[in-house]
């Protein structure tokens, strides 16, 4: 609230730079609490408004209401006339029972890298969120293969990359009109791998995490960088597209699990009809192909908690893969501590599944097959030696001020969650966000109207309250550890799950909207990318190439 933020706001410490713009005053913030910890867009809050462009939407509102009352009856009418355009825009439940070509599954494979290979070529190094954290922690595993033993430690200065240490790197964010030069990447390009034995001491916040993710990137890098006679430059790129790679083989696991689900109450495989939407609506958001190309264990963790929900529904509710299901939930473990959240989340959801079926011994015997054995072997392999640690800035509130504050902070997280890459500063203009909100409506809206079909998908709801519960534990999590860190809420943390969320939009059979939905996902990307190459080489395209 503005009472709030003025209470302790400092001018001289809070607003790094201002200038006037036809909307108003636009402010630009660098920290401060408690106006930091909004993480609102300032430009939009502070604009002055006559109230003229608000009546203008609202006429045309009203204006397209009316067309489409009156265009409706036509509409059906025509349809009744001519049912073999409906076959078109409605989508055939008709379930493929053939199995996915090994040619299909390349197909789908090299697209997804292709696509993640973009992002991590156009945007420049340690420009994505905690990325020089985690890279020290990737340099550190040769030495520590397992526990990282303190957030400050001594390494081996043969196995620290350079390029991390180039100045411009720290200057960028949040500073817009810095970029990177043609003279920057030389400079980067010429780094050399320090041959001399030695130790230097070095920091991370990513020493208390589990080291899978790290113990991947740092085997294939170490390979790559030896057998290819890598620069620290290259090798820089070579970490991000090892991470896409496997990021990439991790979702066409996605895309085949998806078959292999099916209602409990049905034979058929009913996910099959909306495989190919919900897929496609996912990987192609924009922070996600972002995240998937950095030097971050979220590139595995949100596949892979993605795989939980799948196997965790049939191995729960069907009985089936339950091994497949242990094992998915290991790996996830093992990579992020924020898996730990999926225990309380299939708790809940058992409880739930338990009021509507009989077979409740059955229900209640596989999901304690699932989760003591994944906790038993997490536990003793791992988070027994190694707690969770958060770092930020300790604040006090009460659970309704949280909740308040939350509920204010909804529009950000929609914004950050959909494309604000890496909550540095690369976002788009207002207007494309508002109408991914509409296009997000109007397939809710054909969910809503087809409600019974939803309701059908058993699968579906089980995603659905999976993605919801959640997503209530991350902001759980947040409030419990306010104490110690602080606002850390970002909208990328609800990525997990991000398929359970996609259902609430996704399973209907109005073709239109469903193309609409997927095509503009194509134009964000798009408008994404040029703001990215815009934002930190000024469109020169010969910088950012690292080879």
């Amino acid at each position: 609230q503005p009472q709030d933020i003025v209470k302790n706001f400092d001018p001289l410490r809070d607003i790094s730079d201002f200038m006037p713009t036809p909307q108003g005053l636009c402010l630009k913030i660098t920290g401060g609490d408690p106006f930091f910890s909004y993480k609102g867009k300032l430009d939009t809050l502070m604009e002055s408004d006559t109230g003229v462009k608000k009546y203008i939407l609202y006429l045309i509102a009203i204006v397209l209401s009316a067309g489409i009352f009156f265009l409706i009856p036509p509409v059906f009418q025509f349809f009744r006339n001519h049912p073999e355009y409906t076959e078109k825009i409605i989508l055939s439940e008709k379930s493929d029972e053939q199995p996915i070509s090994v040619r299909r599954s390349v197909s789908i494979f090299m697209i997804v890298f292709a696509y993640f290979s973009l992002w991590a070529f156009i945007k420049p190094p340690g420009q994505s969120p905690d990325e020089i954290a985690h890279l020290i922690k990737v340099f550190s595993i040769p030495q520590h293969p397992w526990l990282t033993p303190a957030a400050t430690f001594e390494l081996d200065k043969r196995l620290y990359n350079p390029v991390i240490d180039y100045p411009v790197i720290d200057l960028v964010p949040h500073q817009y009109d810095q970029k990177f030069t043609k003279k920057d990447y030389i400079a980067m390009k010429i780094l050399k791998w320090d041959d001399k034995a030695g130790h230097r001491e070095v920091q991370t916040n990513a020493h208390s995490y589990p080291a899978l993710y790290y113990i991947t990137i740092s085997l294939c890098s170490e390979f790559l960088k030896n057998a290819c006679h890598l620069s620290p430059f290259q090798t820089f790129y070579a970490y991000r597209l090892i991470t896409a790679w496997f990021a990439a083989m991790l979702w066409l696991w996605i895309y085949r699990a998806l078959k292999t689900v099916q209602s409990a109450k049905c034979k058929v495989q009913n996910v099959q009809p909306y495989r190919n939407f919900l897929f496609w609506g996912i990987v192609l958001i924009p922070v996600l192909g972002f995240m998937s190309s950095s030097v971050n264990p979220d590139a595995f963790a949100f596949p892979l908690t993605t795989l939980c929900m799948i196997y965790s529904y049939s191995a729960i509710a069907e009985g089936k893969h339950k091994f497949l299901a242990i094992g998915v939930f290991l790996l996830n473990l093992f990579v992020k501590p924020s898996a730990l959240l999926i225990f309380p989340t299939l708790g809940l959801l058992t409880c739930g599944i338990l009021l509507f079926r009989d077979d409740r011994k059955d229900i209640i015997r596989r999901f304690f097959m699932l989760t003591i054995p994944a906790f038993i072997i997490s536990y003793l392999a791992f988070y027994q030696w190694s707690k969770p640690v958060l770092y930020g800035s300790p604040i006090n509130v009460g659970l309704w001020e949280y909740a308040k504050q939350l509920f204010y902070k909804l529009p950000g997280f929609f914004v950050m969650y959909w494309g604000d890459l890496g909550h540095l500063d690369v976002v788009l203009d207002e207007h494309y966000y508002l109408k991914l909100k509409y296009i997000l409506l109007i397939n809710f809206s054909c969910v809503l109207i087809g409600w019974r079909n939803f309701k059908e998908q058993g699968w579906a709801s089980y995603f659905l309250l999976f993605a919801l519960i959640y997503c209530a534990g991350v902001a759980a999590g947040e409030y419990h550890y306010l104490s110690i860190a602080g606002y850390t809420l970002q909208g990328r943390y609800f990525l997990p799950a991000a398929l359970g969320l996609s259902v609430a939009f996704s399973i209907h059979r109005f073709l239109p909207a469903m193309y609409l939905f997927i095509g503009y996902l194509f134009i964000f990307n798009i408008a994404l990318i040029h703001e990215s190459l815009y934002r930190y080489f000024g469109f020169d395209l010969i910088v950012f190439l690292p080879f």
